[in-house]
């Protein structure tokens, strides 16, 4: 074998095993309830879906380079509104941002607040 034939092998493993990671992390974001059609939400769609006239942010592309680059830095924030534009909008973007955790190796769960409500007066 030669070194060719070396590096070769090394290529295919490591694609092997980025391919497997991908599909562990498919599985954690399906398993925290978000739903396909959301998987995954680019950074330009995620910065499409965001107002600039709305928020603390007004460069809508910086933000979502903030959510795509630096996702641990959300943590230190104590909470997240997601407001204005439609149901579809809202769900992308709290989809993009709890798979941009799960990526990180942190987990979330989506309910719907009915049924978390439900689930609490029980």
């Amino acid at each position: 074998m030669n070194f060719s034939d070396r590096q070769d092998i090394k290529d295919e493993a490591r694609k092997f095993k980025c391919a497997e990671r991908a599909k562990a992390f498919l599985r954690r974001a399906l398993s925290a309830g978000i739903p396909k059609k959301y998987l995954p939400v680019k950074e330009k769609d995620f910065a499409s879906i965001l107002s600039p006239s709305y928020g603390a942010h007004k460069d809508t592309n910086s933000f979502a380079s903030f959510v795509y680059n630096y996702p641990l830095e959300i943590l230190d924030t104590p909470f997240i509104i997601i407001d204005g534009g439609d149901i579809d909008s809202r769900k992308k973007a709290g989809f993009a941002i709890l798979f941009r955790l799960i990526l990180c190796d942190r987990f979330g769960l989506y309910q719907e607040c009915g049924r978390l409500a439900d689930r609490l007066q029980t």
